[in-house]
């Protein structure tokens, strides 16, 4: 019955599917908004890695290749990655996996090992491929039925207006876009 709800501490809730209820009950409030947290970060880090191709140095085409399977292997195991450890962890270490790529590409394999490059931006674009799928998998998972559309709507419009921000973002100086999608991923590994 997509009316009925149980929260954390088991108690049974009838919801009627009024918006008063997704911002008065505090676990649904709750998930709702680091949901919303999680899908806008990784849409815009999604899209923002894609912007930045032209900027890192290496092989464009050697970048671009190495982005694109990292995306279609998150693409594929991001599911298995989500029911096979959970939500909770499996953001986290998705994030931090794009968070550690990113980081690594920038500061060290820039400065030593230009071959490096096109690893690490797997790395980096596959950490976040894979949150990108997982939250639209986690809103139906882990909100109400009766709210699902609703939560994945907002979460949708607010992802969605700070991706149109990663162009303009991209083409701040040096590494202040990559510092920007390192600080993003920490944020909602951490929520």
């Amino acid at each position: 019955d997509p009316t009925k709800s149980q929260l954390a501490n088991g108690e049974d809730l009838k919801l009627e599917g009024k918006l008063k209820e997704l911002f008065t009950i505090a676990q649904i409030r709750t998930n709702f908004l680091i949901l919303m947290l999680i899908m806008t970060v990784s849409c815009y880090s999604f899209f923002s890695i894609q912007y930045q191709m032209k900027n890192i140095e290496g092989s464009i085409i050697e970048n671009t290749l190495a982005a694109q399977a990292a995306e279609a292997c998150g693409n594929l195991f991001s599911g298995f990655i989500f029911f096979k450890i959970g939500a909770r962890i499996s953001f986290i270490c998705m994030f931090t996996l794009s968070a550690i790529g990113s980081i690594i590409l920038n500061f060290v394999v820039k400065a030593n090992n230009e071959a490096l490059i096109p690893v690490f931006v797997a790395v980096a674009k596959f950490g976040i491929t894979a949150s990108f799928n997982m939250s639209f998998i986690a809103v139906v998972q882990i909100t109400p039925t009766i709210f699902t559309s609703t939560i994945f709507g907002f979460c949708n419009v607010t992802a969605r207006l700070m991706t149109v921000l990663a162009p303009e973002i991209v083409e701040l100086p040096d590494v202040v876009p990559i510092v920007i999608n390192v600080i993003c991923a920490s944020v909602a590994a951490i929520c």
